[in-house]
């Protein structure tokens, strides 16, 4: 639905279709854009380094709460000339060369380069002890960091084995051999899976196993073709071999009510139908005028009866006048729909229509307003 609304970046008038109730703001995507900039909030800080003032967003000032960092600096390069002038000059204590160092780090012994600080004894601590552990396979003692062994107890994963080749030849002494289900090769096979079924050698064999064991020959209720099916469906009574034949089938065929009345609940002229019966009473009940809980019903001529008029034949049921004539509903509140069908204990039986629920009285719900909440028609 089309409506006039104003831009709130520019001013001008502007006309829009209207979906959901939900009102345009501006009336184009440059409009949009600038107005999303001024709603944004800045906040204004000052450089240590250079002492200029900068602005950050609120989104920026948040990320850098939640990492725990404090906004000092406008720029990469302020940050990097504040922190090397308190830079101070430092000996490495394993070759004796001189390197410029942060003052706040001074006071640690630190090494020039990773391999200095690989033969610095004292930063054995930062490192972590290690522990003497015995493999499993082999029975020799190897060492790991204790950093690293209480890393892998936390994960469940233990360390059992001093190297990869170990823990192969472990996993490989439960591996026995046996043979393909269907074409009878040789294959290795863990102990544990050997007790498990059925074992092949590869995709293939599997799905020709399949096929010869799991499958059923079916014969299709329309066209009398035989088509192969698994066994799990032709027990739960598949009776067609596509879609298309099921189709065809309940229009052609007398299949019972229920599927057809469902199927015809199902297509675009019923729909069609029914938001037009909805359209017409204002989406409100005619007896008690509630809007919630609508369902449609035929007032003068029954969905049953227009199927055994036409003799239960789909497609000329869909282009019949009673079919798709709107005065033949009305708009009803679920309550006021199972009063029009005394007999409802029975159709709840035949159609499965009307389920037993605690329905609410229509003297509650006529002055609510809220929206349409679809339930079954008949």
């Amino acid at each position: 639905m089309k409506k006039m609304f104003i831009c709130k970046n520019c001013g001008k008038e502007f006309i829009k279709n209207v979906y959901n109730d939900k009102e345009p703001i501006c009336c184009s995507k440059q409009c949009s854009n600038e107005y999303r900039k001024k709603q944004i909030k800045y906040a204004e800080f000052t450089c240590l380094q250079c002492g200029k003032t900068f602005t950050r967003t609120a989104r920026q000032i948040k990320n850098a709460k939640h990492h725990n960092q404090e906004i000092k600096f406008c720029s990469k390069k302020c940050k990097s000339d504040y922190w090397g002038r308190n830079r101070v000059l430092v000996t490495c204590p394993v070759c004796g060369k001189q390197y410029l160092q942060q003052a706040r780090l001074a006071k640690i012994n630190l090494c020039c380069s990773k391999e200095c600080s690989a033969k610095n004894p004292a930063n054995r601590l930062l490192q972590g002890k290690e522990i003497k552990l015995v493999c499993e396979w082999c029975k020799k003692p190897f060492k790991k960091r204790l950093s690293y062994v209480r890393k892998q107890q936390k994960r469940g994963q233990p360390v059992r084995f001093c190297s990869k080749e170990c823990f192969m030849k472990f996993k490989r002494k439960d591996i026995v051999k046996s043979r393909c289900d269907y074409c009878g090769e040789e294959i290795s096979i863990n102990k544990t899976r050997q007790q498990s079924g059925l074992h092949f050698c590869s995709l293939s064999c599997k799905k020709k196993y399949q096929d010869e064991h799991n499958r059923a020959k079916l014969i299709c209720k329309f066209c009398n073709k035989e088509f192969v099916t698994t066994k799990y469906q032709a027990e739960h009574g598949r009776k067609f071999c596509s879609e298309a034949c099921y189709k065809e089938y309940i229009s052609q065929e007398k299949d019972t009510y229920a599927r057809i009345q469902h199927y015809l609940r199902g297509t675009k002229q019923y729909t069609v139908w029914r938001n037009a019966v909805l359209k017409n009473d204002n989406y409100m009940c005619r007896k008690c005028g509630s809007k919630d809980n609508l369902n449609v019903h035929h007032c003068n001529i029954h969905l049953h009866e227009i199927c055994q008029k036409y003799n239960f034949h789909i497609p000329t049921i869909l282009q019949s006048i009673e079919f798709n004539d709107v005065s033949n509903g009305e708009s009803l509140y679920l309550k006021c729909h199972i009063d029009e069908h005394p007999n409802n204990e029975k159709l709840r039986n035949i159609y499965g229509q009307f389920m037993p629920l605690q329905v609410k009285s229509c003297e509650k719900t006529c002055n609510d307003e809220d929206g349409i909440k679809r339930g079954n028609d008949i």
